[in-house]
């Protein structure tokens, strides 16, 4: 600590000395339902809707549940879940947290862009929903500034 030439007697702190105080959200501050303030290394985290075979689809994919010990809650459930609001015949819905490797994820990502890049080369070429036998006057479609 340092005294202060601009008032003598007083004390000021460096950086150093201050003390630290947790960082907060204020009340009433807008946030998402969703939110997971947790990394887990190696992993993708997803939420998933507890809709009609979603959850099943995604454990056939290789997701499996997010623990509450793993994201630092301690709830008693084996599964960490948030209510996400209604169905059509008033049950509830929940989204549950699910964790695929991220090797996984990485590759699921790139088949998912090889797709997107075919479509986009459709669109570019003139050719998308083309029928066979249809012929289509094509001066190419340039994309420009993106």
């Amino acid at each position: 600590m340092e005294t202060s030439d601009k008032v003598p007697g007083s004390i000021v702190r460096s950086a150093a000395d201050r003390p630290t105080r947790q960082a907060r959200i204020p009340f009433g501050a807008s946030r998402t339902k969703l939110g997971v303030n947790v990394e887990l290394p190696g992993y993708h985290l997803h939420w998933v809707n507890d809709t009609t075979g979603r959850v099943d689809e995604a454990q056939q994919g290789g997701y499996t549940f997010v623990e509450p010990k793993e994201v630092g809650l301690a709830d008693k459930d084996t599964q960490v879940k948030r209510f996400v609001g209604k169905g059509e015949s008033g049950e509830a819905i929940y989204a549950y947290l699910m964790k695929l490797e991220q090797e996984f994820y990485d590759e699921d990502q790139k088949a998912l862009q090889a797709s997107v890049d075919v479509f986009d080369k459709a669109i570019k070429s003139g050719t998308l929903d083309q029928k066979p036998g249809e012929n289509r006057y094509n001066a190419g479609i340039k994309i420009t500034g993106a």
